[in-house]
């Protein structure tokens, strides 16, 4: 099965090398990248933001839109 957790491989290189200001959204209750992956990916990017939308899944842009963009447009200003 592609892209299964035995699957997955370990991305702690590719995303130390990221420099651009990053923003790392969680849905809080996403169950196929947990928050707690995804407080990894952030942490493992000098200077990343993470911020936890409640009440969204694993598409949090489309179940808190006006959460997500807000998120976007204060990342990006």
């Amino acid at each position: 099965a592609r892209g299964g957790e035995s699957e997955r491989r370990d991305l702690a290189d590719v995303v130390a090398q990221v420099t651009a200001p990053a923003l790392v959204i969680s849905g809080g209750d996403d169950t196929a990248t947990p928050v707690e992956h995804q407080r990894l990916i952030a942490e493992g990017i000098a200077g990343a933001r993470h911020e936890i939308v409640d009440s969204a899944a694993h598409l949090a842009p489309v179940e808190q839109p006006d959460i997500v963009n807000r998120l976007i447009l204060e990342h990006i200003s």
